[in-house]
């Protein structure tokens, strides 16, 4: 056979990547390359089999190029999706070929996918200059798709309209983008047309698209008529067609059609059970939606988000919360939860079924938020009854740049309406005009209801006359407005005007306003009269609601027996609401046997509401039924019901105050007292009875406190007995005013002078004692004055302890509280005492604000941080610089350092305090360059650093690896004086090894007076870097030996060298050490070093038992070091289970799917890598990407893998190229093991070559003179081929090369490792 026939062969054989480029090898050895068509017919088995990068660079080397080629390798970057790149080509072909219709279709769709529609245009001149392109259908098909997906249907229909007779594509491309952009009906007159003409039938792709309009105009008849037309043509067997036509029954309602067609189908995907799951969900049957869910799971299909959410749909309708939690676990595990859609169905679902601190806790974590997930967290909070909570997220929402639209605005003005806080109301309105709101009728309505009930009907009465355009739900909220302020006449009259002079017609809403209104009036004719006309003239059906009105309004003028009537003559069930206002008329006017009769029908109803007991008692004990006010009281108790305490709030300038019954707490309680006794006097003045009905035989200056024991009995349950009541009060009034004939307030005096004289702790507690035994806890004068004294001495939870027992107590003191928790370390009880010090109504001052940010520092808690922030801005604190420097502070240890610096901008003055901070905020994030300029730019201002300055600065130098500017500060530290400070001498030392100068950084610990253990295990820990861990095991004893005592952290240090030197026995001696010898409990970091030492010695199974054995519950960490030595010694069982446990703990963690990756990659499991892959792409994970550093003439130079933007990267790949020679004459053998993707082992070669680390090498090597060090430092662990490159080149070039990896120190010399090879 000749040679050319063994060619083509080959040729027709190739069916994968990696067939091609055994083609291209056996072509080049041939020297058939140089043939023109066998270089095409190659350029065209590498565009459909291998990458677009490796069939770039075969076209790059073909000298002749046809279009034949040209489309090959367009068709190859549009299938990738490397629009752009395609774009390119196709500008580049111009100069060289002329395109045909596939080239113009290729770059169409480009286009298209690109919305380039500019460029488009161009492209579609040019084929008008050409009959043969402007003819052709795929061009036109192409030109169609293109104006369609930029939203010119009507360009589109001008280039379908240019053709005669178009084909079935035409007909779909221009059917389908009409239906895309929303013209469904227009759609569905295209599709007539074309089944008018006879000539054409459309094909399963068009009826998708025509299915998809009919489900847009939710036109049930159309869609069947073409459900008719599929049936007839027997285009019913195709899966995209009949998920269509399901979706369309799904989403009209037509739950039978739906249910029999899922039935029928033969074939199902997961979108079928999900259509059929949400038509379930969404038209009354969220049983059998939760039903048809698990069916599907059982099934073995993995469920997609709209599944998820339909499902959460469901429970959310049905309130089973226990299957909404499976369901969330079940997102989990498909990495589901954080889909942003998923996430906001898995909030309405935990609100719906009163678990909002689970929705709360989900939104906190949800790494993105749109607007509608703001708004079903705050909607959530409003119909749970968090009108705070609900303020809070809104505030948190204008925060994060989020704007509200009329719905969240209509829920908040809800909740300010619960709230009652008129300043709210006031504020919310400024929002709606800046908004644009202020004309949308339903925020109108929320904003008359939101001023009426925060006791502004002026401020309601002025919205409702600046509306132009009043609805009926306007003008009911209006009347509503008047009702609930008892002016019921003034309800009457817009009632007539709206009837009389608008085209508005009342509903049932308006009836019930209006109704209610004539309730709290007392305006019985006026409210039997327009029932009457409800039912009568309007033709409207009166529901519970209405009829419990009607109840009321008879029940509170005496007409219990017409009220009666009224309920026995319902048409609809009798509601608990109705029984109640019943009963509540009862209770007013005594009436014992119908109050009986409506009590029984609401125990029925609710058996677990004390409120009904509660009014059935009080009617029992007017009347002295005490035996069956003690059975009642009895059955509370058996029950553990819980009475609604009373509160009252006020809100006088922009401060909302808060009491109870009997309060004392708060700091003008003596005013408030002795105003109540002023009021009183004046009461009884003019005939108020007051306390004399019930207790002649009391003298008139003890009512008050009589009043309060009666109040607190209630609380308790009440008194059985009237007798028991005079003696207990008697009794009460003795005990509290005399204790050994002494006035009690003069025993409160005595104390309070004691408490004053307290130098010390222990005093305080004996007097803290006295306190409790005169029964004076309550007091408080006393409890606010220990309070403060056991925060003086230190003492924060005796402080906290006699704080939360002691009721609203002042912003003083709450405010000291919050900083004692703060300074005291107990952050987050520090953030919970801020969060109920704003729930009760209180205002923090700018003292309390940097304290409550420094514990949002402290626990990287961003959200809450951000609404503190948001909180100083209210409240006039946000230009304090204590405050400004906090919220630097606060902003920059949550990892928002652009935002703290916007915050440093603003700042008026700025003090060394907020400097430090934004440096220390760089260098702590990774910005370390940032944080070298800033402290450059600090001493340009004329500000000097402090000592945190310069620790952050060289922290920076050490992470960068930049040792001529650390030298720099070490000499700046010798001239300021702070190269005495004890930490500072530390820092230099970390600063000098980690730029890999060991010797320099041992000679300064030498030097170094009065090391403590943080300065012993910092150099500890740089021999451990190195590798060298028999060095850091004798430093370590002869610190022993000094006298110092070592910590958890000295043993993580030597554990871990001796985990990266390889000394397994030496590194379980010093674990066992660490407890027998020292005492010291191991703690996690500890463990985790163990783990490593035993991993990298191949004892993979001790190390799980290590773990499996620990006392502390294993993180994500430790797992991880497991890990990691499953990938060396390629261990994928364990890997597996391994992985399952991490992702548990950490599912977000990028570096740990990779690991994972890698096993199976190495293990050639390509489809596995390929679903962590999507795992991670579902997670929002990203792989952090490698660099390397090198510093030259003090600037700090960055590049990454295949880095080409370098001003000198075309000598550095030169460099590069010209040592690969010397290396294999020295036995370099390119490990591709280490490329860890299924690709060529040529490509794989081509890959290694360009690390990160070998670029910064090439770079040293062309700026620095021969026999110059070179030091790097690199971000990730260094790969073996790299390794074993480095050792070579160092050989070759007669260098050291230092480099410092995320794990160690490699210094190679003359063709040798430090490491030893074992890193």
């Amino acid at each position: 056979m000749k040679r050319w026939e063994i060619v083509v062969n080959l040729f027709e054989a190739c069916n994968n990547g990696n067939s091609v480029t055994q083609l291209h090898a056996v072509l080049t050895k041939t020297g058939c390359f140089v043939d023109d068509s066998f270089a095409t017919k190659l350029n065209l088995l590498y565009a459909k089999y291998a990458s677009p990068k490796a069939a770039r660079k075969l076209f790059d080397e073909i000298p002749q190029r046809t279009a034949y080629i040209w489309n090959a390798i367009l068709r190859c970057h549009c299938r990738e999706k490397h629009y752009q790149e395609t774009i390119s080509l196709f500008s580049n072909m111009f100069s060289a070929e002329q395109p045909d219709h596939i080239t113009l279709t290729i770059a169409l769709k480009a286009c298209s996918r690109l919305q380039a529609l500019e460029f488009g245009k161009m492209i579609h001149g040019s084929i008008k200059k050409n009959d043969k392109f402007d003819s052709n259908m795929y061009v036109g098909s192409a030109l169609i798709d293109l104006y369609s997906k930029c939203g010119l249907v009507g360009d589109a229909l001008r280039v379908f309209e240019e053709h005669s007779r178009p084909d079935v594509v035409l007909w779909t491309t221009i059917i389908t983008g009409y239906e895309q952009n929303g013209y469904p009906i227009e759609a569905l007159l295209i599709f007539i047309r074309m089944a008018m003409t006879g000539h054409v039938s459309p094909d399963p792709v068009t009826l998708v698209s025509v299915v998809s309009a009919c489900v847009q105009l939710l036109d049930l008849k159309a869609g069947r008529s073409v459900h008719g037309y599929v049936t007839r043509k027997g285009f019913d067997c195709g899966l995209s067609l009949v998920n269509a036509l399901l979706n369309l029954y799904a989403k009209t309602g037509s739950l039978n059609a739906a249910a029999k067609m899922f039935r029928m189908m033969r074939e199902k995907d997961v979108i079928s059970w999900a259509s059929v799951i949400s038509c379930y969900a969404h038209n009354g049957a969220p049983s059998e939606a939760l039903e048809l869910f698990n069916q599907m799971i059982h099934n073995k299909f993995e469920p997609n988000s709209v599944s998820i959410i339909s499902a959460l749909q469901a429970c959310e309708a049905t309130c089973d919360l226990d299957e909404g939690k499976k369901i969330h676990e079940l997102a989990v595990r498909s990495g589901f939860e954080l889909d942003i859609m998923v996430s906001t169905a898995l909030i309405d679902m935990y609100m719906s079924c009163s678990s909002p601190d689970e929705a709360v806790e989900l939104f906190e974590r949800m790494p993105k938020k749109d607007a509608v997930s703001w708004a079903a967290l705050l909607c959530g909070c409003v119909h749970n009854g968090m009108a705070h909570k609900s303020m809070e997220v809104f505030c948190n929402m204008l925060s994060s740049e989020i704007q509200p639209d009329a719905v969240i605005m209509v829920k908040i003005l809800t909740a300010c309406s619960e709230s009652g806080v008129l300043q709210q109301a006031l504020c919310l309105h400024c929002r709606v005009v800046r908004s644009g709101f202020d004309s949308n009728a339903f925020v109108g309505a929320s904003l008359i209801e939101s001023y009426s009930k925060c006791g502004s009907l002026n401020n309601a009465v002025k919205v409702f006359k600046d509306m132009n355009d009043r609805d009926v739900v306007v003008w009911s909220s209006m009347i509503a407005g008047y009702g609930i302020h008892g002016r019921g006449r003034e309800a009457l009259e817009i009632f007539e005007r709206m009837l009389k002079y608008s085209a508005v017609m009342p509903n049932n809403v308006t009836f019930l306003s209006i109704l209610s209104a004539c309730s709290h009036a007392g305006l019985i004719k006026e409210g039997i009269e327009i029932f009457d006309t409800m039912i009568h003239q309007y033709q409207l059906t009166p529901d519970s609601h209405h009829y419990g009105i009607m109840v009321d309004l008879l029940g509170r003028t005496g007409e219990l027996d017409k009220a009666m009537g009224i309920i026995n003559q319902m048409p609809v069930s009798v509601g608990p609401h109705v029984w109640g206002a019943l009963l509540g008329a009862c209770r007013i006017h005594q009436s014992t046997e119908l109050g009986e009769i409506a009590a029984r029908n609401l125990f029925h109803m609710d058996s677990n509401h004390a409120g009904y007991y509660l009014l059935l008692s009080n009617i029992y004990a007017v009347d002295g039924k005490w035996d069956n006010v003690a059975k009642l009281r009895t059955l509370i108790d058996e029950k553990e019901l819980k009475k609604v305490y009373g509160r009252s709030t006020v809100e006088i300038r922009s401060e909302v105050h808060s009491f109870i019954a009997g309060d004392r707490i708060h700091p003008k309680s003596e005013h408030i007292y002795g105003m109540l006794r002023t009021l009183k006097v004046k009461m009884n003045e003019e005939g108020y009875p007051g306390l004399d009905v019930l207790l002649h035989d009391v003298n008139k200056g003890q009512h008050i406190l009589v009043a309060e024991y009666i109040e607190d009995e209630n609380e308790r349950g009440g008194f059985a007995n009237p007798n028991h009541l005079f003696t207990s009060i008697a009794s009460r009034l003795k005990s509290q005013q005399f204790i050994h004939g002494k006035p009690i307030n003069d025993i409160a005096l005595d104390i309070s002078a004691a408490l004053q004289n307290c130098t010390n702790v222990t005093y305080l507690k004996k007097v803290h004692a006295k306190i409790f035994a005169y029964g004076l806890q309550h007091d408080s004068h006393l409890s606010t004055q220990s309070t403060l004294l056991y925060i003086s001495f230190n003492c924060v939870d005796f402080a906290n302890n006699l704080f939360q027992k002691t009721p609203n107590a002042s912003s003083y003191v709450w405010n000291l509280m919050i900083r004692a928790c703060a300074n005291g370390g107990q952050l987050q009880q520090s953030l919970e005492l801020y969060t109920k010090m704003m729930e009760k109504g209180l205002r923090p001052d700018k003292y309390a604000f940097p304290f409550a940010l420094k514990s949002c520092a402290g626990l990287s808690n961003l959200q809450m941080g951000r609404l503190i922030h948001q909180h100083s801005v209210c409240c006039g604190c946000s230009s304090d610089v204590y405050v400004h420097v906090a919220l630097v502070d606060m902003y920059a240890k949550c990892g928002q350092i652009d935002s703290a610096r916007q915050v440093f901008d603003k700042m008026p003055e700025r003090d060394l305090v907020c400097w430090t901070s934004m440096i220390s905020g760089y260098a702590h994030n990774g910005h370390n360059s940032e944080a070298l300029d800033f402290f450059d730019f600090m001493l340009c201002s004329g500000v000097k650093p402090n000592r945190v300055g310069i620790l952050s600065v060289l922290l920076a130098c050490g992470n960068l690896g930049a040792l001529r500017k650390g030298e720099g500060f070490h000499g700046y530290s010798i001239k300021t004086g702070f190269e005495l400070d004890i930490l500072v001498a530390t820092a230099l030392m970390d600063m000098y090894a980690k730029c890999g100068s060991l010797n320099l950084a041992r000679r300064l610990f030498d030097e170094t007076v009065g090391k403590d253990v943080v300065c012993w295990s910092a150099m500890i820990a740089s021999y451990g870097l190195y590798g060298d861990g028999l060095k850091a095991i004798d430093l370590f004893n002869e610190m022993v030996e000094e006298g110092v005592r070592p910590n958890d952290v000295t043993f993580t240090c030597v554990l871990s060298a001796c985990s990266h030197s390889g000394l397994k026995e030496q590194g379980k001696r010093y674990f066992r050490l660490m407890r027998e010898e020292f005492g010291i409990v191991p703690k996690l970091s500890n463990y985790a070093c163990m783990v490593d030492l035993l991993g990298r010695a191949g004892q993979l199974s001790e190390a799980e038992e290590l773990i499996e054995s620990m006392p502390l519950k294993p993180d994500s960490s430790i797992w991880g070091s497991l890990l990691g030595a499953c990938r060396v010694y390629t261990n994928l069982d364990l890997a597996e289970r391994i992985a399952d446990r991490i992702f548990e703990l950490d599912p977000f963690h990028a570096g740990y799917h990779v690991l994972l990756s890698n096993i199976y990659a190495a293990k050639c499991r390509w489809s596995d890598v390929a679903k962590v892959r999507k795992m991670m792409a579902r997670r929002g994970t990203n792989k952090l990407q490698g660099f390397s550093l090198i510093e030259f003439n003090n600037q700090v130079h960055k590049f990454g893998v295949g880095d080409r933007s370098h001003s000198q990267s075309d000598q550095i790949y030169s460099r590069l190229e010209e040592l690969v020679a010397p290396m294999k004459r020295l036995g370099y053998v390119p490990s591709t093991d280490f490329v860890l993707h299924d690709i060529e082992d040529e490509a794989k070669e081509e890959a290694l070559s360009y690390h990160s680390e070998r670029l910064a090498i090439a770079f040293g090597l062309i700026n620095t003179s021969p026999g110059t060090t070179l030091r790097i430092t690199k971000n990730l662990r260094i790969c073996g081929d790299c390794h074993n490159a480095v050792k070579l080149i160092s050989k070759i070039v007669n260098r050291v090369i230092i480099i410092r990896d995320m794990h160690r120190f490699h210094q190679f010399t003359d063709g040798v490792c430090t490491c030893g090879d074992f890193w």
